[in-house]
């Protein structure tokens, strides 16, 4: 039977998608079951009392005949971690968009997402931007160090944005799960959770969201303000100059130049000596921090563009047009600072998102000159000056500089004196573009990868296996790494170790999956799994590797606990007992030759090779391996099949010790 779908769900991953649904679902007073769709591109029902709707999931963007990013138009290429488009016959149109920020919100992590909210912004599609306060810090021993919270500017910015667009970035803050007691009483008043679902229920039933998106505005411009209060550094400007920027609209550059707060950049990695004294020049007597002394942007007043102009001249040769807009700009000129590239020259993502951030704030008439002085490689500078269009077209950060600057000035140690070329202007406009009607996509992917295999494996044990298998953890293509949690299977309780590193002390690897397998009468399994696309891009001995690291990061105390599925955490008072679980490595990938996968399992160490062949009505999975472990995987996997939509095959091949 061919299923009406209502809506499409894109997302980074499956995981991302099924946040949202879940979201839906709360907002909508729904249930939710796995009715279709096919293993790549699931589709799920949800039933309240008064609708049955149905929602298709695209898990992975630029996977699918038509890309629904195309069709955004935004003027930034940063895709959220979830949109939901409406269906109208063979088109789908956005309607909402989220982002789920689980990474401490400190540093330029802060600020990583921007573009995302300013171009969604133009695009004219609501943005719940989900980030958490309160949480803690750990240390190399996984000691808890204090709780991580954003510099005011960024929470200031979508506050700041929301007066100049129809459709507001509008930020929806939530306890973070390590957050103490303390912490989140300290927020409580400035939680949103319940705002953005009723926010989200008058969308899908086309009422106004007016009241919902100003009571989120509103607890966002408390939580600038508690910021600044409890912010321990004295970087930070006092808050009736915040109130007065609040309440500037597209003047917060003017606001910001009168208060005369002052600004010092710290720059820790090598420049050049102009830049040395630039940095230092600007610092001393010409710039003024916006709200903040901290971070990498500047006001400078108009009456000191003159002086600023003549000051850059003796430093760089550039294009006369630019000495002139430096010179005679009738309102404050904002500096933006972008070191931009770690230091092999690779572009650092985060950056992508200061200049949106500047946006944010400012608005679109402030004149913005953006200095970037990080090490990129030497062939950045030769395309910067022959096609700048092309290096913004490959580059999200060279796209967010092109968009978002009036002026670029790059004075960096990686250019040779034949690719300097001092200031430049840049033509840039933002405009508010409506998104496109976009042509539906095919629902099965144009080319299979790891994003299928993620998906496969999450739903084979998540969905297919509730009462028996546990998700630990899932980190496919585009995830988080939030942490790591365990269940006991007699009473419920769940553990969490929180803020996770890529490897562990002794250098073993994250896996992708932990699933614990409970199985009556029998030992519990620990299911450590590695996803690719293809058997060959595993790395040497990480089974082995992957083990490891989910015994070191165990062998430490949990970070928080709480009693059921869907308590509120707490800080962890107790440990679980993790005695008696063995582990089990697993690799899994596209189905390949018999030759191939062995040789994999030999390469890789792993206990269980799972070459998967995935087709619209089924799922075929190809299982090696020489531990005894293959006794018990058949009957659990195809146990799966009962739950799940698809017809699923198992096929054992047990390698010779």
């Amino acid at each position: 039977m061919k299923l009406k779908v209502h809506y499409h769900l894109h997302g980074d991953n499956i995981i991302e998608c099924e946040r949202a649904i879940e979201l839906i679902a709360q907002a909508l007073d729904a249930t939710v079951h796995l009715i279709g769709g096919n293993p790549s591109c699931p589709v799920w029902q949800l039933s309240s009392s008064e609708q049955r709707i149905h929602v298709r999931c695209f898990p992975g963007y630029h996977r699918w005949s038509t890309s629904i990013l195309d069709g955004l138009a935004t003027s930034l290429r940063e895709a959220p971690d979830a949109l939901l488009c409406e269906l109208r016959g063979n088109k789908e149109r956005p309607i909402v968009a989220w982002e789920f920020c689980g990474a401490l919100p400190a540093g330029n992590n802060a600020w990583q997402r921007s573009g995302r909210a300013l171009g969604l912004a133009h695009a004219g599609v609501p943005y719940l931007y989900y980030s958490e306060l309160g949480g803690l810090e750990l240390d190399v021993r996984r000691e808890p160090k204090s709780s991580r919270l954003p510099n005011p500017l960024v929470p200031f910015s979508y506050v700041a944005h929301s007066g100049r667009c129809s459709a507001p970035p509008l930020p929806v803050y939530v306890p973070a799960p390590s957050a103490p007691v303390s912490e989140q009483q300290r927020w409580a008043d400035m939680f949103g959770e319940q705002d953005a679902l009723d926010f989200l229920q008058a969308l899908l039933r086309q009422t106004s969201q007016s009241p919902s998106a100003k009571r989120l505005i509103e607890k966002g411009q408390k939580a600038v303000l508690a910021l600044i209060e409890g912010r321990r550094r004295s970087d930070t400007a006092p808050s009736e100059v915040w109130q007065h920027m609040s309440r500037a609209g597209n003047n917060v550059a003017a606001v910001a130049a009168k208060a005369e707060w002052p600004w010092k950049k710290k720059v820790s990695i090598p420049t050049t000596p102009s830049f040395s004294i630039l940095l230092d020049m600007v610092s001393k007597r010409f710039g003024f921090a916006i709200g903040s002394g901290s971070m990498p942007l500047c006001v400078i007043p108009a009456t000191r563009r003159r002086d600023l102009s003549k000051e850059i001249a003796e430093l760089h040769v550039s294009d006369p047009s630019f000495t002139r807009w430096v010179s005679h700009g009738s309102g404050p000129l904002v500096m933006v600072w972008v070191a931009g590239f770690k230091p092999r020259g690779d572009d650092s993502r985060p950056d992508r998102g200061l200049l949106p951030l500047a946006r944010m704030v400012l608005g679109p008439d402030v004149d913005i000159l953006t200095v970037v002085y990080g090490p990129a490689k030497s062939v950045t500078w030769d395309t910067l000056r022959t096609e700048p269009s092309l290096l913004a077209k490959r580059n999200g950060l060279w796209e967010a500089i092109f968009q978002c600057s009036d002026g670029l000035l790059v004075d960096s140690r990686t250019q040779t004196p034949g690719q300097q070329m001092g200031g430049i202007l840049l033509d840039t406009e933002a405009v508010d573009m409506p998104p496109d009607d976009q042509d539906s996509p095919n629902a099965w992917p144009t080319k299979l990868g790891e994003h299928d295999i993620d998906t496969c494996i999450h739903t084979i044990f998540h969905h297919g296996l509730p009462d028996q298998a546990f998700e630990m953890m899932c980190n496919p293509p585009g995830g988080d790494w939030s942490g790591v949690s365990f269940r006991a299977n007699d009473s419920g309780k769940e553990w969490r170790w929180t803020s996770l590193p890529r490897v562990s002390a002794t250098g073993a690897k994250r896996p992708d999956h932990i699933f614990l397998l409970h199985r009556s009468g029998a030992q519990d399994l620990l299911l450590v799994i590695e996803s690719k696309d293809k058997v060959g891009s595993l790395r040497e001995n990480v089974g082995p590797d992957l083990v490891q690291y989910v015994e070191d990061l165990l062998h430490h105390d949990p970070t928080i606990e709480r009693n059921q599925s869907g308590e509120r955490w707490v800080p962890a008072q107790s440990k679980p007992c993790l005695e008696g679980q063995r582990s089990v490595s697993i690799i899994a990938f596209l189905d390949t030759t018999d030759d191939r996968i062995a040789a994999g399992l030999k390469k890789t160490a792993a206990d269980i090779a799972i070459a998967i062949q995935l087709k619209p009505e089924r799922i075929v999975l190809r299982v090696f391996g020489s531990s005894d472990a293959l006794l018990w995987l058949r009957p659990v996997l195809r146990q799966s099949e009962h739950a799940l939509p698809w017809r699923i095959e198992v096929e054992i091949n047990r390698l010779s010790d």
